[in-house]
C-alpha cells in the first residue's frame, strides 16, 4: 500500500513538473512561424493582398507591419480575421492601450512617410491571422512597360518569419514568355507555376534579410495612376546593385569604398581559397597516388547521373557535352559548317547536322533528347548563330528532362541497393529524400580514383598497347566528369596520332561539344534573365512598399 502511495505521489510530482516546464518553454517562445502572402493584381492596377500568418507569441501588445516608399500608391480596407472572428477596426489607434484594450481589434497609423498597419496580440500563446488590405496603384507604368516592384518583408524586423511564402496572380496567367521575375534579399527561389508567380524562402529568415519581387509585365496590362518617367531597363539597373544577378555589383560606389571593400573580399577570398584547398587535400588525400582504370557504371552512362550529381561530381553541362560526344562517335551528328557572306570575306558557321534515321536504336532518356534536338531545328540542322533561341525555347523541357534523368537514376540505385528514398515534404511540396548506404559511398570513391586515372592517362599506359577506339569510348566518361580537356591532352601525350586516327574526335569537334552544352546549360540555369530561379542575397534597391522594422512591440 505504501508503494502504491509513493508511486502514485511520484506520478503527480513527474506531471507537474512536465505541465509547469511546458507552460515555461511556451511561453518563453516567441516567433512567426510561416508568413503566407496571396497577392491578386485587378485591372486597375491596385493588388488585393492577403497575409496569413502563424505566430506564437510571448510578449508585447501588438502586432505592426510598417509599409512605405509608396509612390502614389494608398493602403485601404484593412482588416484582421482570426478563428473566423474579424477584429473591429478603430479610427484612432492608441500604442499605449493595455494587451486588453487591443484584443480582438485592428487599425491603420498613418504617418508622414509610411502606414503601420497595427493589429492586438490577445492572449500569449499560438495564434493564426488573416490579414487583408487593398494597395491602390500597386502597379507603376514606365516609358516601356509596367512593372510590380514591392518590398513584403522589411528587414530590421524583430520577428523575422521562419517560413516565407508569396504567391501573385491576376485574372490572366502569368508566364516566363510575357513577364519577367526577380526576387531579392532572402535565400530562396521565384518561379512561375500554374500561371501565377510563386517565390518562396527555403530558410528562415534573419534580421537583416528582406523580401522583395521585381516583376516586368507588357505595357497595357493595367491601368494605373503611378507613372514613373525611367525605363524598365533603368529600374533593373538600380535593383541589380549590390546582387549577385550581376557581376557589377558596386559600380556606382565611391571610389574610397570600392577599395575598401575589394580589399576585405579580396582578403575574405584567399582565406575562402586556403580553407578550401585545406578542405580538398584532406579530402583527396585517400585517393592520393591510387586509381582503377574500370568505369564507374558499365550500363548506360547517362544512369549513373543521379549518384553523381548526389555527389557534385558532374552537372547539365557535362552531361550534355557527353551525350555530344557519343552522338558524334556513333555518327548519329556531324558537324557541318555554312558560309555566311561579309563584307571582306566569307565567314564559316559550324553546326551540327542530327539524323533523323539514327535514332531509331536509341530509348528513354536518350531517345527524348534526341528527338528534343531533332524535331525542333531547320532540316536537323542547328547552327550556332540559332543556338540561343533554340535553348530560350527548350529550356524548360530540358530542365524537366534532367529531373526526371536524376529521379530515374536514384530509383535504379535505390532498386540496386545503393541509397534508400522516402517521400517528404517541404513548403507544401513533396519530394524525395535520399539516404546513402555503404554501396553508395564505394560509388563515389570508385569515381574519384577513375577520375585519377583519367588524369594520369600518359603515364599509367603504354603507348604501343593503345586502342584508338577505348581512347574514344573514355572520353565520352571523361566528359561526363568535367575532364574532357585534360583526358584529351593525356591521350595526346601517350598517342600522339591519337587525333588523326581517331575518326570521331578532334579538338575542334571537342571544343565545339563543349560551348554548344555550355550554352543550354546556361539557358536552364539562367537568373538573371528574368525567367526564375533562386533568389539573389542582396540587392533590389529602389522598390516600393516595406521599409525597415516592424513585427511586435
Amino acid at each position: 500500500m505504501r508503494i502504491q502511495k509513493f508511486f502514485i505521489i511520484s506520478v503527480l510530482l513527474l506531471l507537474f513538473t512536465s505541465i509547469f516546464s511546458f507552460e515555461e518553454v511556451y511561453a518563453s517562445t516567441h516567433e512567426l512561424e510561416a508568413l503566407d502572402i496571396h497577392v491578386f493584381i485587378e485591372e486597375d492596377g491596385s493588388a488585393n493582398i492577403t497575409e496569413k500568418r502563424v505566430a506564437t507569441l510571448s510578449e508585447g501588445t501588438e502586432n505592426f507591419i510598417v509599409i512605405g516608399n509608396l509612390g502614389k500608391s494608398t493602403i485601404t480596407d484593412f482588416s484582421v480575421y482570426e478563428d473566423g472572428k474579424m477584429y473591429d477596426f478603430v479610427e484612432d489607434w492608441d500604442v499605449n492601450w493595455s494587451k486588453e484594450q487591443k484584443t480582438f481589434k485592428n487599425g491603420v497609423i498613418e504617418e508622414k512617410e509610411h502606414y503601420e498597419l497595427v493589429w492586438g496580440i490577445g492572449e500569449y500563446g499560438k495564434h493564426e491571422y488573416e490579414l487583408s488590405y487593398t494597395v491602390t496603384d500597386f502597379i507603376k507604368q514606365l516609358e516601356d512597360s509596367q512593372m510590380m516592384f514591392w518590398q513584403f518583408v522589411n528587414n530590421d524586423t524583430n520577428i523575422p518569419p521562419q517560413r516565407v511564402t508569396i504567391t501573385v496572380e491576376t485574372d490572366k496567367p502569368l508566364t516566363e514568355e510575357n513577364e519577367k521575375i526577380w526576387a531579392f534579399g532572402f535565400e530562396g527561389d521565384i518561379h512561375f507555376k500554374d500561371g501565377k508567380i510563386v517565390a518562396k524562402s527555403n530558410k528562415p529568415l534573419h534580421k537583416n534579410d528582406f523580401v522583395t519581387i521585381l516583376t516586368e509585365f507588357p505595357t497595357g496590362n493595367f491601368g494605373t495612376n503611378d507613372i514613373i518617367d525611367q525605363t524598365f531597363e533603368e529600374i533593373k539597373e538600380q535593383a541589380f546593385e549590390g546582387s549577385d544577378y550581376t557581376n557589377d555589383k558596386i559600380s556606382r560606389s565611391p571610389v574610397k569604398i570600392i577599395l575598401v571593400f575589394s580589399f576585405i573580399i579580396t582578403v575574405l577570398f584567399i582565406i575562402a581559397k586556403v580553407l578550401n584547398r585545406i578542405i580538398d587535400q584532406r579530402f583527396l588525400q585517400k585517393y592520393k597516388g591510387k586509381h582503377v582504370n574500370e568505369v564507374p557504371y558499365h550500363g548506360d552512362f547517362y544512369m549513373a547521373y543521379g549518384a553523381l550529381i548526389l555527389f557534385q561530381l558532374s552537372n547539365l553541362n557535362q552531361l550534355l557535352t557527353a551525350f555530344i560526344l557519343k552522338w558524334i562517335n556513333e555518327e548519329r551528328i556531324q558537324v557541318v559548317y555554312t558560309s555566311k557572306k561579309s563584307f571582306l570575306r566569307n565567314k564559316k558557321i559550324v553546326g551540327f547536322q542530327f539524323i533523323q534515321n539514327k535514332m531509331n536504336d536509341l530509348t528513354n532518356s536518350e531517345a527524348e533528347l534526341f528527338n528534343l534536338f531533332l524535331h525542333d531545328t531547320q532540316d536537323g540542322i542547328l547552327r550556332r548563330k540559332n543556338f540561343k533561341d533554340w535553348s530560350k525555347r527548350n529550356k524548360k523541357l530540358i530542365s524537366k528532362w534532367e529531373s526526371d534523368l536524376i529521379d530515374k537514376s536514384l530509383t535504379m540505385y535505390e532498386e540496386e541497393g545503393f541509397l534508400t528514398r522516402e517521400e517528404a515534404e517541404a513548403h507544401g511540396e513533396s519530394y524525395k529524400k535520399n539516404h546513402i548506404k555503404p554501396k553508395m559511398k564505394e560509388f563515389e570513391d570508385h569515381v574519384h580514383l577513375f577520375k585519377n586515372y583519367l588524369g594520369n592517362y600518359s603515364s599509367l599506359n603504354e603507348p604501343e598497347l593503345v586502342n584508338v577506339k577505348l581512347l574514344d569510348e573514355l572520353m565520352i566518361w571523361a566528359a561526363m566528369l568535367g575532364l574532357t580537356k585534360e583526358a584529351y591532352k593525356e591521350f595526346k601525350a601517350l598517342y600522339p596520332k591519337y587525333e588523326q586516327e581517331s575518326v570521331y574526335y578532334s579538338y575542334r569537334s571537342i571544343s565545339v561539344a563543349l560551348r554548344y552544352a555550355n550554352r543550354i546549360n546556361h539557358a536552364v540555369s539562367s537568373r538573371n534573365s528574368g525567367a526564375g530561379g533562386s533568389a539573389s542575397f542582396g540587392g533590389g534597391g529602389g522598390s516600393f512598399g516595406g521599409g525597415s522594422g516592424g513585427g511586435t512591440r
